[in-house]
């Protein structure tokens, strides 16, 4: 999903500079990622007869990816 939440915050941490090869990284990991999951989630299926299991593994993710988030230091900290 697009947003216009991200450009403006990889423009704002790490400068318009760097805003080309930044988002060119992540279009590529969230296009491989938005054509593994539906795949992923259909074996998932095949294998549970049921959708829990994804979604368990969904929610891990995202509490993983919250706890790395808050806990990265701020771009003025690592100065």
């Amino acid at each position: 999903t697009y947003t216009l939440a991200r450009p403006i915050i990889i423009a704002d941490v790490y400068g318009a500079t760097f805003y080309g090869r930044i988002s060119s990284v992540m279009a590529i990991f969230l296009t491989f990622a938005g054509t593994a999951a539906p795949f992923g989630a259909g074996v998932i299926f095949d294998l549970f007869d049921t959708y829990t299991p994804m979604l368990l593994l969904v929610t891990g993710f995202s509490i993983v990816s919250i706890a790395l988030i808050w806990f990265l230091p701020s771009p003025s900290q690592e100065n």
